[in-house]
């Protein structure tokens, strides 16, 4: 029964937090320490917590370490808990989610019966504010044919590993955060810590189990994802302009990962042998990846656009090519017919992922 840290970044939740703390206590593992930290909220959420744990905790008898700190944004919080953090399990749960009552019992037995992995993506179902149902599942899968995926191997019902994955499938995989649970010696590259020029976590995490062991997948719905305005992946939006600005912040998040997985590739960091041969390649396709969010970023400058998408044009002659490079620089000569594709690309995102 190894020990298991559960780690809590809270932001204004005072609407969601007492649920989320209360699937924590009420799970059927019991060898787990709560770390959380609220990242200055400015709502009733740290009174909230304090009254939940106090309340939870008296027959339960788990040790906590709550902190109310300064708004430092969510990496550094993240990096504040490993840092308090002593299991060498690590699960995530945002303030908003809820866990399933064998959340923990299930990602300790995937990972004592399979050692070589360090990451585990766990399925959720998809809840609004109101914990109506707005999808199922959140991987999609059916009973017969399991999760469809030319590169998932099953292991057990349920469950599928993602190994020596095509090295462009392996730079572009990302699994949903929250489900995400890790092995602490993931981190070990960055002392035990998520890198702080990154803007969110799981993207980073899906590339660190990718390019070395591989990721393990349960399909099952351990845990219930909650969407709704105040995500950062909120699909809500009032009209054109603030579609673009969601587009814009995002691919400002996405290069930040990009330059970090290229800066990853060039430090001998461990990786898979398998990729060793491809690291040409794989920073072109980084480098392809960071221009085409420079163009999206420049939107509203014309003499930026037509030089990033120059340079997109003569990597994509150098490296591996890409239809949506073409795409994105054919839009580009036309901020209106580059809009349009923007909102099209974020409607069709919004019907995929709900």
């Amino acid at each position: 029964m190894p020990l298991v840290s559960v780690i809590m970044s809270s932001y204004n939740h005072e609407n969601y937090v007492e649920e989320a703390l209360k699937s924590i206590f009420l799970q059927t593992y019991n060898n787990f320490e709560l770390i959380i930290r609220d990242d200055g909220s400015e709502d009733d959420t740290v009174q909230i917590i304090n009254d939940t744990i106090i309340r939870l905790n008296l027959k339960k008898n788990i040790k906590v370490e709550f902190v109310a700190g300064e708004n430092i944004g969510l990496i550094k919080s993240l990096n504040w808990l490993l840092s308090k953090s002593r299991g060498e399990i690590i699960v995530a749960c945002a303030s908003d989610d809820v866990l399933e009552n064998n959340k923990i019992e299930e990602v300790v037995r995937i990972f004592t019966k399979y050692q070589d992995f360090d990451l585990l993506a766990c399925n959720a179902t998809i809840i609004d504010s109101n914990d109506k149902i707005i999808k199922e599942s959140f991987y999609l899968y059916d009973d017969i044919n399991g999760y469809n995926n030319k590169y998932a191997v099953k292991l057990e019902k349920h469950l599928y590993c993602f190994k020596n994955l095509n090295y462009k499938s392996m730079l572009s995989y990302a699994f949903g955060g929250f489900g995400l649970s890790f092995r602490k010696r993931l981190l070990k590259p960055y002392y035990y810590r998520i890198p702080e020029s990154i803007s969110f976590e799981d993207y980073f995490l899906s590339f660190l189990g990718l390019i070395n062991k591989g990721v393990l997948i349960s399909l099952k719905e351990l845990s219930k994802y909650r969407r709704h305005g105040l995500n950062f992946s909120s699909f809500n939006a009032d009209g054109v302009d603030d579609i673009l600005k969601k587009e814009i912040r995002l691919a400002n998040w996405l290069n930040s990962v990009e330059i970090e997985k290229i800066n990853y590739i060039n430090s001998n960091m461990p990786i898979n042998e398998n990729y060793t041969k491809y690291f040409r390649k794989m920073k072109n396709i980084l480098a392809q990846n960071i221009v085409r969010n420079k163009i999206i970023i420049h939107l509203h400058k014309p003499l930026k656009r037509v030089f990033f998408s120059i340079y997109l044009f003569l990597i994509s002659i150098l490296g591996a090519k890409r239809i949506i490079n073409l795409k994105i620089i054919l839009f580009a000569v036309s901020k209106k017919r580059l809009i349009n594709y923007l909102v099209k690309v974020n409607t069709s995102r919004k019907k995929i992922l709900l």
